[in-house]
């Protein structure tokens, strides 16, 4: 007798959220090989509502699909937050990017720190 397999049927992503996924693929292969004692990134895709990479404690990009746009988000300061509202994956890849490159040089600085 065939077993049919359980599981779950998932809705294919729509074009934004496969973007988020590709971008949180390309920031792990960034990343990858940089040996930190402590890695604050979290590079993890969740949905709910909506499609949200989550990079760090401070910054997660979200794909609002109602309206078809990126917003990336930073908490610059306790009282202070960035955020960037783009149709343009490519200025939003960017942005994301330069925020991770950074926080890459803060770690490397403090652990080289005595």
């Amino acid at each position: 007798m065939h077993e049919q397999a359980a599981g779950e049927v998932l809705p294919f992503p729509i074009h934004g959220e496969a973007l988020l996924v590709k971008l949180a693929d390309v920031l792990r292969r960034h990343v990858a090989g940089r040996e930190l004692a402590d890695n604050p990134l979290r590079l993890t895709i969740s949905r709910s509502p909506w499609a949200r990479l989550s990079i760090d404690a401070a910054a997660y990009v979200d794909y609002l699909s109602e309206i078809g746009t990126f917003q990336a988000a930073i908490e610059a300061g306790p009282d202070t937050k960035v955020i960037l509202k783009t149709t343009d994956f490519d200025a939003l890849a960017r942005f994301v990017t330069q925020y991770v490159n950074e926080r890459l040089a803060e770690r490397a600085s403090t652990e080289a720190a005595p």
